[in-house]
């Protein structure tokens, strides 16, 4: 049986916790001075970021890939 690296002591488990809260820190401070460079507040650049700029780019990406997948459907004999 293999021995599980995530629990096991020594094994991946404290690498990959540090590794996720500093990138959650660094992230939230990014929206922190986005915040300030636009003058707003850290709630309001997070509103931003999650309820438009997110969907805005996902409905962006979704869109340009069926776009792709019609001009490939349209090429094919």
């Amino acid at each position: 049986m293999m021995p599980n690296l995530l629990t096991k002591a020594g094994g991946l488990w404290p690498e990959l916790y540090q590794a996720g809260t500093w990138l959650y820190w660094q992230c939230t401070d990014f929206v922190i001075h986005s915040a300030g460079l636009m003058g707003v507040t850290y709630r309001d650049a997070n509103a931003l970021l999650f309820f438009v700029l997110w969907p805005l780019v996902t409905l962006t990406l979704t869109t340009w890939v069926l776009w792709q997948a019609l001009q490939l459907h349209k090429t094919r004999p």
